[in-house]
């Protein structure tokens, strides 16, 4: 899902945060904002989700006390490509101390050859969930709650349920390490958002009008992955015909009731992170979200970076080869969904900033989900038959060209730039018409640094 922009309050890992927002949230009797098919009983469902669709693996009685997770990708029924990359990667990073049961959930739908397509997808790989609610961003928290009740109900065997969006990547090896000496019970993991506040105008887009504060308790944010002890599902799962229901925000609204259920502190953990953020490609993350507004990559393209990681993890221990030269001079040309242009952010592959342009100068800064700093990291990108230009919003009639050793802004005379990266947002260089390309490094003023290029 999207990410809302979060209130920047530091915590540090392991950290816990016990909201107690009382049982105002959770009264019975309140409005459900959940579709749900009156035609349909429950009993139905769950017959219908046995036969037609993914099921428990069965128990095998050699498990013994080994650890069980639940992992649970919610998806578009349009998102195959994302649902693909995921299978053929993270996926077979399933460790031997734990059994690992992943389900990619999607809901109803009414267009019936992409019915068809799910079905066929079904039958060659078994791990599609199909929950009693409808698809839809504005649907997605009934989704999550529908889910979370109907692998209780279903009868899955599990220690933890783990969360994910198909733009995640998962380090499931070492998330299931760690959670070897993690508590069973009561335990809420993930990257956590603090004192957040509840959109209220009805033009934005998680625009929440179902809670009842001016702030959220704090909650693990969806995009990152979290992850939930079997307990707290259970406990969710009794409790679903009680829980007011978010619109879009399922992360918060996941956070709600662990708030609402005492005792359960939110455990925070910088291991999980966004793209935008300046740890991109910490050495080995917990969870990514590759995928997060305001930044828009193509479902290819993140499809083929859970490749790219999964190949450098393997070949070096680093989903992003931080040591090897040619992996410092990746760059990223990520679309940005700002005022209906075409605006792109420059950002390394390796160290996750991006371009920067402040006070006529170009610098490496923290990639930034506020409106003031996205504006300094936005640029035209453009291609005649010469080269590339790369032009600042901020600075009209400007580009940022090569200066020795470095980069500036100058007139935009001549295209400055042999290659850029694809427009795509797969990683690529940033080539001089010297020859030389942009590294991850910078000097002492967090000045770009030009190197020859590593092939």
């Amino acid at each position: 899902m999207s990410e809302r922009p979060r209130v920047e309050t530091k915590l540090s890992d392991g950290e816990k945060l016990n909201d107690d927002v009382g049982k105002s949230a959770t009264v019975k009797g309140v409005h459900i904002v959940e579709a749900t098919s009156a035609s349909t009983p429950a009993a139905t469902v769950i017959t219908t989700l046995k036969s037609k669709w993914a099921v428990p693996p069965s128990t095998n009685s050699n498990d013994g006390n080994r650890l069980k997770l639940l992992v649970f990708v919610l998806t578009a029924p349009k998102a195959k490509v994302l649902r693909d990359g995921i299978r053929e990667t993270w996926v077979s990073l399933a460790p031997e101390v734990a059994t690992v049961t992943v389900r990619f959930a999607i809901g109803r739908i009414t267009d019936s050859e992409i019915e068809k397509e799910l079905e066929a997808e079904q039958q060659l790989h078994g791990d599609i969930h199909r929950t009693e609610s409808d698809e839809g961003y504005m649907q997605i928290s009934a989704k999550v709650l529908r889910f979370i009740a109907e692998s209780v109900e279903l009868g899955y065997v599990f220690d933890y349920i783990i969360k994910a969006d198909d733009d995640t990547w998962l380090q499931l090896d070492v998330l299931a390490q760690e959670l070897l000496t993690k508590p069973r019970k009561k335990f809420y993991w993930g990257n956590i958002y603090t004192n957040n506040p509840r959109f209220k105008n009805p033009s934005d887009l998680w625009y929440e009008p179902n809670y009842f504060s001016d702030h959220y308790p704090s909650y693990a944010t969806g995009g990152t992955g979290y992850v939930l002890s079997a307990d707290l599902a259970q406990w969710i799962a009794r409790n679903k015909d009680d829980f007011v229901i978010f619109t879009g925000n399922e992360d918060a609204m996941v956070g709600t009731w662990c708030a609402a259920h005492r005792g359960v502190p939110a455990v925070h953990d910088h291991r999980f992170i966004q793209v935008y953020g300046t740890e991109q490609c910490m050495d080995i993350p917990l969870g990514v979200h590759m995928g997060p507004y305001p930044v828009k990559w193509p479902h290819g393209t993140i499809a083929a970076t859970m490749r790219e990681y999964l190949h450098n993890y393997r070949a070096s221990g680093s989903v992003c080869e931080r040591g090897n030269p040619a992996a410092s001079q990746r760059m990223i040309a990520m679309m940005d969904l700002k005022d209906g242009a075409t605006w792109y952010r420059i950002a390394s592959f390796s160290s996750g900033e991006c371009l920067t342009v402040q006070q006529g100068r170009v610098r490496w800064g923290g990639c930034s989900q506020y409106a003031a700093q996205q504006k300094e990291q936005q640029f035209r990108m453009e291609h005649t038959g010469a080269g590339w230009t790369l032009a600042p919003r901020l600075a009209a009639g400007q580009c940022i060209v090569p200066s020795h050793s470095s980069i500036a802004l100058a007139s935009c005379s001549a295209p400055a730039w042999k290659e850029m990266p694809p427009s795509t947002g797969t990683p690529g260089v940033m080539k001089s018409d010297q020859g030389k390309c942009i590294t991850q490094h910078s000097n002492q003023h967090r000045q770009p640094v030009l190197h020859s290029c590593v092939t």
